[in-house]
């Protein structure tokens, strides 16, 4: 008779682009890869929005959720109480940083990762599986594709940047947009954070204040029509970033870059072929030839697209196969 392990995914929302309507395609991949699946989301830890929660609709798969100041405590009762042979923890932080440390307790678990980790994160004590093969693969792209075209809810071109305003990717990432806006009167800035006076009085200095508007964290619907109507994207590369995002950025059709050429996430891009530009050419540059559809460009947001195409539920679901085998190898080994 063919064993079902029971499994508790817990989900870490600890990211920009992250949600908890996420866990539905990974619990969805771990059943297809015959598990029984338990789902607790963790929403501690993040940047906490009140319109964005209350906006945002949790899937009916979750099992459990924790968030406020005793998330952690609620979390760790709820893994202790659980009858889960396997315990899988899927963030971005890495091993899942001290969070999955303090609420596991001590228990076995094997860590799924699920984005970029923001800069000096410190490592938990979990390990990723070796079969795993890339920072998307714990996602999968929508199966229709982007939602159709709609208006846009801004009225002209503008980038889309998703930082945290008050922090220093945030103030990198305005002073890159004021060396392009000094020759370029059309386009602004919108980001997906809230206002921050620090960021604000930045603005003011570098005198594009008028054109750089803080929308706040978009749900997942009007996440999907800024990406549709921007011109290009920015991501952090300083901020713990989803790879989900990255998927739905690389599908809808425009370019996406870092805030600046160094770090993990700017790496993957070119390990990827999604970045354009010279060595040595500056931020400022490539994201002017972003914005003027340079041919390198183009080609490289041709690729973005391919790569998205490649992450569908079927690829996430052999990622799932391949991590409840090596997990149950290990307590067999262990045992």
């Amino acid at each position: 008779m063919e064993h079902h392990p029971r499994v508790l995914l817990i989900e870490h929302v600890d990211a920009t682009g992250a949600a908890a309507l996420d866990v539905s395609a990974r619990a969805i991949a771990l059943r297809s890869a015959g598990a029984n699946v338990e789902v607790a989301v963790l929403e501690q830890g993040h940047h906490a929005d009140l319109l964005y929660d209350s906006c945002e609709r949790a899937p009916k798969s979750i099992h459990s959720r924790h968030s406020g100041v005793h998330a952690l405590d609620s979390l760790a009762r709820t893994i202790r109480a659980s009858g889960a042979e396997r315990v899988v923890w899927a963030g971005s932080a890495p091993g899942g940083g001290r969070t999955a440390a303090r609420a596991l307790g001590g228990r076995s678990a094997i860590w799924w990762p699920t984005g970029f980790a923001a800069v000096g994160s410190v490592a938990g004590p979990l390990t990723a599986p070796t079969t795993l093969s890339a920072i998307c693969s714990a996602h999968a792209r929508d199966a229709d594709g982007p939602p159709r075209r709609r208006l846009s809810l801004w009225d002209g071109p503008f980038i889309l940047a998703f930082v945290t305003p008050g922090q220093s990717d945030a103030a990198h990432v305005l002073e890159l947009f004021a060396a392009v806006a000094s020759t370029r009167d059309g386009i602004d800035l919108v980001v997906l954070g809230q206002p921050h006076p620090s960021f604000e009085s930045h603005a003011r200095r570098l005198d594009v204040l008028a054109r750089v508007h803080c929308v706040g964290p978009a749900p997942r619907e009007a996440e999907a029509c800024w990406l549709q109507t921007a011109s290009c994207t920015i991501l952090s590369s300083d901020a713990a970033m989803s790879g989900g995002v990255l998927l739905r950025a690389a599908s809808v059709g425009h370019p996406m870059m870092a805030h600046t050429p160094a770090g993990a996430l700017h790496a993957w891009l070119t390990e990827e072929a999604l970045a354009w530009g010279a060595h040595g050419e500056s931020i400022e540059s490539r994201l002017d030839a972003a914005l003027d559809s340079r041919p390198d460009v183009t080609a490289a947001v041709q690729r973005a697209r391919t790569l998205a195409q490649r992450h569908d539920a079927d690829a996430l679901a052999r990622e799932a196969t391949c991590l409840v085998r090596e997990q149950g190898a290990t307590r067999r080994r262990a045992a």
